[in-house]
């Protein structure tokens, strides 16, 4: 019997076809643009890759998170509107449904494909991706219009010749377009590659079959990341680095299994409910760039924590508590729609509807709760009316304690006459099977058996039951033939009880039938009517779901941001990052006081800013430097500040329109933890949550790359310092004016040079991107690229550091004390000197080691081969003077003119030159 999805869309298939030949008859000499999406799904993630023929580059989205009704996945199809789709033919139904709808709806003349499995394998498919021929790759920074809103990057580079590389050349190369990583992505672009050979097959005339045309033939000038621009675009690496996530080992030795260790998701997962919290990783995975959708969640958050509401969010938490993580509606409605039922199905459907009617009743007395919309659309999603049909049904027709012991559906008494007649007949078998026996036993010659049994077995009937040591059958071998004379037929036979059929048990075969067997046929009839009747209510139900999802999570946030005291972020639709007393919601656990500080960055000019205004920027504190910077820097002049502080008067005349800080200090003084703090104030603003900050003004940031952290492994065959380098690549290619760059110590993996020219090279390109410069923050311990030039003192570059205060205690012991402040000022110590000290390095050598690298700094360092000569020279110095002055007068164009041969000029340097004989002139 053929696969339902290979009917349902076996004719859609064909005409398919035809639609296509007709188009191609039809076409005209200019060629239209055509665009070619490949969708690769498994559970709830997916990946898309696309290639349009205007400008012949593959795009593709990365593995990322999609909910259940494929919002993420119709948005893509709106904004791209294919000419033709591929899916697997293993992909979700829902997948396929949210297709079909667009092209019934929105673009009628599109193509769905379903192609086998196999065009999605990930080796295969790896294997197309290096044997693409991008070696006419160039960047220029004239933009492509993309089938996204999202700006492109302004990243050049050098056209290569992948026709020369290697297999592991080509792929080290390519990492740093599409990350071999996630498979999902990897399989799209490998089924899109093997359409686009077919195509090419089916054009060429001398071509047979798809196989005669070489993924190098094929007109590819480009492969690209791209996303939807409503969504923030973060890979793993980076939600791993920051903390969003962390999959820690679990304790117990004997499980496998892996726990979220201290995290940001760990922090905020307050939620109730298994949708919600799923919903909650989801949005970390991606949060919004929808200023409308952020201002109404972080609406709906102002509204719950209100202090007028604090009953109101306690009781809503306290009813989300007692239905626990049991509520995953999906779950029950894709297992109802394929026939299976239980009483937990239908269990879990009334406790849906018990609880939103109790939040219902609750949301509606809340205070303050006129002009927030997305309260009001939970309000409105809670169907009152639904409620009360599908929960009266449902526990009319179910008897959830007779089924909860018997574990399995049992339907009510008094539901349906038909199964409370069977039902009745079922439970008086007993008695009239005794009385039936009686009579058999009347009518049963003497001799044949002391004691009959007369017993029912569902599928098998009534049977006449008799005990082999109670009727002193032991020694008898032929048991089967103990009914044989009076016409008993032998069925089968335990360990002590022989069972046989009558022409009497056949009769009741007949006449009650098979009671257990009717029971059960009825109730599942009964069941498969009940589920068609709950799921002719899927939408409504499924909007209750999906709005109980939606106010867990809004729970669960304002409980986060009351008990931490996290400030309402305001979000701009200009490119600015603004924080004021920002903290790390992670650091700030795990000690006891925590230091705050500023963030400033935004694309145009700010000056004369009034801190009393609530519009607070870091500046200079004015601290004199501390004994250790030394030598004393020279701040660039666009970021010289001054202030006069009167009362509250206080205001502050600062330049600071700067994309770019570069953040130096020494070990421990709270550089990476400011970095990774910026990055989740981020996050948290655009999931719509409140921020660990007195205030925060947060312009939309579309995407977010690190530099941080680097997994290694033995199978991608590449060092950190690759990693690095493939991490930063990434960014610059794909980073634009709206995106966040955040490097932790960039560069360090190689000699100190090298990466000091390497990191310096990186940031002056970013920043000579102009507006199309990303906001960039970065930590080094190079301090010495401003003294060489590396990074030009006028560059509109933020210079901080991390202030560190040095001193001695009582017992003159030297003490290092971190201040973790950040103060806009170049610092050229990175207190290494002191940290040795501190951790009992003898004095003398960090004497020395400092001295070594003042003429390091100087570029003085012969002074040390100098130190240990002597005052007077020796007589070996003075015999190797004369060595050398006797070889530098030698006119050796005069010697070998005089003499060719060889042996007579080594005897001349070694008697006359080394030994002082002159044997010739």
């Amino acid at each position: 019997m053929l696969d339902k999805r290979y009917e349902r869309y076996a004719g859609m298939r064909r005409d398919a076809t035809s639609q296509l030949s007709q188009a191609e008859i039809d076409a005209d000499d200019v060629e239209d643009e055509k665009i070619t999406l490949a969708i690769s799904a498994h559970k709830d993630e997916i990946a898309v890759a696309s290639f349009d023929t205007l400008t012949h580059k593959i795009r593709v989205m990365q593995d990322t998170p999609d909910s259940s009704s494929h919002h993420l996945i119709t948005t893509i199809l709106h904004q791209l509107q294919p000419d033709e789709v591929y899916c697997s033919l293993t992909a979700p139904e829902s997948l396929i449904d949210a297709v079909e709808l667009f092209i019934a709806s929105v673009k009628t003349n599109a193509v769905l494909h379903l192609n086998p499995w196999k065009d999605f394998a990930y080796d295969p498919s790896k294997s197309r991706i290096l044997q693409l021929n991008l070696s006419n790759i160039e960047w220029s920074n004239d933009l492509p219009v993309t089938p996204t809103a999202t700006p492109q990057s302004a990243f050049q580079q050098q056209s290569v010749d992948m026709s020369a590389m290697d297999e592991r050349s080509k792929e080290i190369y390519l990492s740093g377009l599409i990350n071999f990583d996630f498979k999902l992505s990897v399989g799209a672009v490998g089924c899109l590659i093997l359409t686009l050979q077919r195509h090419l097959a089916q054009e060429a005339p001398e071509a047979i079959t798809s196989a005669c045309c070489r993924v190098e033939d094929l007109a590819v000038v480009g492969l690209e990341t791209w996303q939807v621009d409503k969504v923030m675009q973060i890979d793993n690496d980076a939600l791993m680095a920051l903390g969003v996530f962390a999959d820690e080992q679990h304790a117990s030795m004997h499980s496998n299994k892996s726990k979220e260790g201290l995290s940001l998701f760990n922090l905020l997962s307050e939620t109730k409910t298994h949708s919600g919290t799923q919903l909650l990783q989801r949005r970390l995975r991606q949060p919004s760039c929808d200023v409308k959708v952020i201002n109404n969640r972080l609406d709906a958050i102002a509204i719950l924590i209100h202090p007028q509401n604090v009953n109101a969010v306690a009781a809503m938490r306290k009813s989300l508590s007692k239905v626990g993580k049991g509520v995953n509606v999906l779950h029950v409605f894709n297992s109802l729609k394929v026939g299976k039922t239980s009483y937990r199905f239908f269990s879990c459907l009334v406790q849906l509807t018990v609880l939103a009617q109790e939040q219902y009743e609750i949301i509606a007395s809340l205070a303050v709760l006129e002009s927030k919309q997305l309260i009001l659309d939970i309000l409105t999603a809670f169907d009152i009316s639904t409620c009360h049909t599908t929960r009266e049904a449902i526990m009319f027709a179910v008897d959830f304690v007779e089924s909860k012991r018997s574990r399995r559906l049992i339907i009510a008494d008094g539901f349906d006459d038909d199964l409370d007649t069977i039902r009745h007949k079922y439970d008086s078998i007993d008695s009239l099977l005794s009385q039936i026996a009686l009579q058999i036993y009347d009518e049963t010659p003497p001799g044949v058996a002391e004691e009959i049994n007369v017993v029912y077995f569902p599928q098998i009937g009534y049977l006449i039951a008799i005990d082999v040591v109670n009727n002193h059958y032991e020694d008898v071998e032929d048991k089967d033939m103990i009914g044989a004379r009076i016409g008993w037929v032998y069925q089968f036979m335990t360990e002590s009880v022989v069972y046989f059929k009558s022409d009497r048990m056949f009769e009741l075969d007949a006449h009650l039938g098979d009671l257990a067997t009717m029971i059960a046929d009825r109730e599942t009839e009964i069941a498969y009517d009940l589920s068609q009747f709950v799921l002719s209510y899927t939408k409504e139900l499924s909007k209750m779901a999906a709005a109980i999802a939606e106010l867990d999570i809004l729970l669960a946030l304002t409980r986060i941001s009351e008990l931490n005291s996290f400030s309402k972020p305001l979000i701009a639709t200009t490119p600015i990052i603004r924080i004021s007393e920002g903290r790390h919601p992670l650091q700030e656990m795990c000690v006891n006081d925590f230091v705050q500080n500023d963030t400033f960055f935004k694309k145009t000019s700010e000056t004369r800013i009034r801190v009393d205004d609530d519009i607070d920027i870091i500046e200079s504190r004015g601290t004199a430097p501390s004994a250790s910077h030394t030598p004393a820097p020279r701040t660039p002049t666009h970021q010289l500040s001054s202030f006069s502080a009167t009362g509250s008067d206080r205001q502050t005349s600062v330049q600071l329109n700067n994309s770019a800080m570069v953040i130096t200090g020494a070990n421990g003084s709270g550089k990476s933890v400011y970095l990774k703090q910026v990055g989740l104030i981020v996050i948290m603003a655009q999931i719509g949550c409140y921020v660990p900050a007195e205030s925060a003004t947060i312009g939309l940031v579309d995407k977010l790359f690190t530099r941080i952290m680097c997994k290694e492994s033995s199978s991608k065959m590449q060092s950190a310092f690759m990693i690095d380098l493939a991490q930063v690549t990434h960014a610059m290619r794909n980073a634009t004016g709206r995106s966040l760059v955040l490097m932790d110590e960039f560069g360090k993996g190689t000699l100190p040079s090298d990466g000091a020219g390497i990191f310096a090279a990186s940031v002056n390109h970013l920043v000579k991107r102009g507006d199309d410069c990303p906001f960039v923050i970065a930590t080094t311990h190079f301090h010495d690229l401003w003294g060489s030039g590396y990074i030009n003192m006028d560059a509109p570059i933020t210079v901080a550091h991390m202030r560190v205060k040095s001193g001695r205690d009582e017992n003159g012991k030297p003490v290092l004390t971190h201040l973790h402040k950040l103060e806009l000022e170049l610092s050229m110590d990175s207190g290494a000197f002191d940290c040795a000290l501190v951790n009992n390095i003898p004095a003398e050598i960090v004497d020395r080691g400092r001295y070594i690298s003042q003429l390091y700094l100087l570029d003085t360092l012969d002074e040390v081969a100098l130190e240990n000569l002597d005052a007077e020279p020796s007589e070996e110095v003075l015999e190797a003077q004369a060595i050398m002055k006797r070889f530098l007068e030698w006119d050796i164009q005069h010697a070998y003119t005089n003499n060719s041969d060889p042996n007579a000029i080594i005897q001349h340097v070694n008697d006359s030159i080394i030994e002082g004989v002159i044997v010739f002139d």
